[in-house]
């Protein structure tokens, strides 16, 4: 009996410790081409839960993907335009929640050259509670160039690195399909 005591001691802490880790870190496997060549297809990357305020300038980022239909029109002049009421998706399959981006400025920051023909829509610094993000991918990303500021409430955290890059790769090159986390 006093085996199971100092065993039960013992694991309780552990679990306790696993438990905080879970709710500070994840997992998160990487979707599509938009993060090449820093993140490819496939791989896994471990990602910090932060809030916006701790999120740096010019470091990835994993946020909620905005709506479908939410768009640069959802902004005037660096402000958020009440949504339409009955505004809906097309009923396509539902895609992966989280997206991952370059955060490439964060509050009250002046809006980045990349952004810089988007400026009647999001004004000329990020307004608070916001971010602008960026695939480093251009060509392959869907970002703040399209849908607007990412909000405060919408960022889930920072990539802190990536997990098993050469296990992706060779799962890539063998054709087989990875899974999503």
């Amino acid at each position: 009996m006093t085996g199971a005591i100092v065993a039960l001691a013992l694991a309780v802490p552990a679990l306790v410790g696993l438990v905080r880790l879970r709710r500070r870190y994840l997992a998160v496997r990487v979707a599509g081409p938009s993060m090449e060549p820093t993140l490819r297809h496939g791989d896994l990357v471990l990602v910090r839960r932060v809030a916006l305020d701790e999120v740096p300038r010019h470091r990835l980022v994993v946020v909620r993907r905005p709506p479908p239909w939410q768009d640069l029109h959802g902004w005037a002049d660096g402000r958020r335009v009440p949504e339409q009421a009955g505004r809906r998706s097309d009923g396509a399959a539902v895609e992966d929640p989280w997206i991952i981006k370059r955060a490439v400025a964060v509050p009250g920051d002046r809006l980045p050259s990349e952004l810089a023909a988007y400026r009647a829509q999001l004004g000329g610094r990020v307004p608070a509670g916001c971010l602008a993000v960026l695939g480093d991918n251009r060509a392959a990303s869907v970002d703040s160039r399209r849908f607007g500021y990412v909000q405060e409430e919408s960022v889930l955290g920072v990539v802190v690195g990536n997990l098993f890059p050469r296990r992706a790769a060779a799962a890539r090159r063998a054709g087989r399909v990875v899974p999503h986390i």
